[in-house]
């Protein structure tokens, strides 16, 4: 086994078992559509809600198809929370305990490069997080087509909530990496990471309630990722691609030059 076809292989474990429980949560939600669809009243209701309690829980895109639905109950928290945790835990599998049983060190005697190893990690992380999802928007499809009858949704909207979900948790988790190059101990880095991620979080939250503070948005990379603007089609998808893939870009050669200059300890 090679050392991609490896790190592959611990990747896309990680990532089905995640997928597993995140296909659950998206199951429990699409079935319920059906209920909450036949009660009257209740998008008029949401409507009349304070607009600050709809930024907070990604509301405003109402409950007029499945697609508004899904992006508010599921894509708006839930999607954001669980992809969280699988970017930064992906990170500390895929690297910080290779680094914490020094098995880094023991790899110098390999024919691989420091370059060539970080390359392999951060392409088999990338190519987890885009299998995440596209088996995401595959199951989405599966369980409105089960659940839902006759249902109206477009189907690009639904494979821009997971692509451009994973995209910009795959931001996350290459800056976890940065992190724990950058400190001394990994449980450092991956503290520092989290701490970042939910300032960010809550900074995109935060630029929905007022237009006073609405210039946070520009301090986190979650404003590229609005569920409900990308339900309704109100979101700017080609800029928030491009930026996040240029993002992307910095950080895989930013961690690839810190890690061919650590000092890893034997």
């Amino acid at each position: 086994m090679t050392l991609f076809n490896y790190y592959l292989k611990q990747s896309l474990s990680f990532m089905i078992a995640f997928l597993i429980g995140a296909l659950l949560y998206l199951l429990m939600i699409v079935a319920i559509y059906p209920t909450v669809q036949k009660m009257d009243g209740l998008d008029e209701m949401m409507k009349q809600m304070p607009k600050e309690l709809n930024a907070i829980f990604n509301m405003q895109a109402g409950l007029q198809d499945i697609n508004q639905f899904i992006a508010m109950e599921y894509y708006g928290m839930i999607f954001i929370i669980l992809m969280l945790c699988f970017a930064i835990m992906l990170s500390n599998h895929l690297f910080g305990k290779s680094i914490e049983n020094k098995s880094f060190a023991n790899m110098m005697n390999l024919p691989y490069s420091r370059v060539n190893i970080m390359t392999q990690i951060q392409t088999a992380a990338i190519i987890a997080h885009l299998l995440l999802g596209i088996f995401m928007s595959v199951g989405c499809m599966v369980f409105i087509q089960w659940f839902v009858k006759n249902p109206d949704y477009k189907i690009s909207t639904l494979i821009h909530l997971n692509v451009l979900g994973v995209i910009v948790f795959l931001i996350i988790h290459l800056f976890s990496i940065t992190c724990m190059l950058i400190c001394k101990e990994v449980k450092h880095g991956i503290l520092l990471s989290s701490a970042v991620a939910l300032l960010m979080y809550g900074l995109s939250i935060g630029a929905k309630l007022s237009e006073d503070v609405e210039w946070m948005k520009y301090f986190t990379v979650f404003s590229f990722y609005d569920s409900a603007k990308i339900s309704t089609g109100d979101a700017y998808l080609v800029l928030c691609y491009s930026i996040c893939g240029l993002i992307i870009i910095i950080l895989f050669f930013l961690n690839t030059i810190l890690f061919k200059n650590k000092n890893l300890q034997l």
